[in-house]
């Protein structure tokens, strides 16, 4: 009777071999993450900044299809829902957005964005995404759902036909009125200086105007910092950057990671006092206008 040969055992790995493979895909996942975390991060910045680019676009459209006059920028007729006589918005946005108090109805209302009744520019931008940070993981409650804000850009407090006067300080009325060279002073303020949107860190965003401190050392709006420390500003000229902050009082959590649910009503990042030199401070406001002398 002829027996079947008994086949040849292969040896497999030892306990030591899969411990050593296991240790290389550890190092090498190591050495990989950082990398595809740098380029997810890169591509919301270009993401990101195409949006303010747009906006930026929509801003000067409107003002050339305005006689000159600069979208409004008032944060008391924001938060009241202002309407002009004709019906329509007479600020570039409508709204009161406040992160941690659920069931606002501000917070996601795209309407009061979009709208030609609430929102100056909405006509002028087809995508509401365009006023929303992509890398902001902040999230506010509607009912017992969790939704990312309608807005996470605010419009320098000097921009506006009926924006708030700051004493020293020019404000500007009208696109001409940004000149591209400032007499006042040794350094030039023009559109490419001079910015119009900024991301505004969600716990610090209200009304529709950033506000920057031109006499008292404080940061009165918080510019967000989800961009790995950075944030986009969108400038008079069209152009769009991501610019790095370098402090504390900017770099404050929630920063780019998990989603993050503000619940509490009293979660508020405003008005952080910080030395006169600070140089988020000092950026803003050479960008933001310049003493008359």
């Amino acid at each position: 009777m002829k027996t079947s040969p008994v086949p040849k055992q292969v040896p497999g790995f030892t306990l030591i071999e899969l411990l050593v493979v296991i240790a290389i895909i550890a190092i090498l996942a190591a050495m990989l993450l950082p990398g595809l975390t740098r380029a997810k991060q890169q591509s919301l910045g270009v993401y990101c900044e195409n949006n303010i680019h747009q906006m930026c676009l929509a801003w000067q459209m409107y003002a050339h299809e305005s006689k000159d006059v600069l979208a409004g920028n008032w944060w008391e007729g924001e938060q009241n829902h202002d309407v002009g006589p004709n019906g329509l918005a007479v600020n570039w946005i409508s709204g009161w957005e406040e992160l941690g108090t659920p069931n606002t109805f501000d917070n996601t209302n795209t309407a009061l964005i979009m709208s030609p009744v609430y929102g100056q520019l909405g006509s002028y931008v087809n995508n509401p995404k365009a006023y929303q940070c992509a890398a902001s993981r902040s999230l506010c409650l509607e009912g017992k759902q969790p939704y990312p804000l309608a807005r996470d850009i605010s419009m320098s407090n000097f921009m506006g036909y009926n924006s708030d006067i700051t004493t020293g300080y020019p404000n500007f009325s009208k696109l001409s009125l940004i000149n591209g060279t400032d007499f006042y002073t040794h350094n030039p303020f023009g559109p490419a200086q001079a910015f119009v949107f900024i991301d505004e860190k969600d716990n610090s965003i209200d009304d529709g105007e950033f506000l920057v401190e031109m006499q008292t050392s404080e940061i009165a709006n918080i510019p967000a910092s989800y961009h790995a420390g950075a944030g986009l500003v969108g400038f008079a000229d069209g152009h769009a950057e991501i610019h790095k902050w370098l402090t504390a009082q900017v770099l404050l959590p929630p920063q780019f990671g998990g989603a993050v649910v503000w619940t509490g009503a009293t979660v508020k990042d405003q008005f952080k006092t910080c030395a006169p030199n600070n140089p988020d401070l000092l950026w803003m406001r050479a960008h933001a206008s310049y003493a008359v002398r």
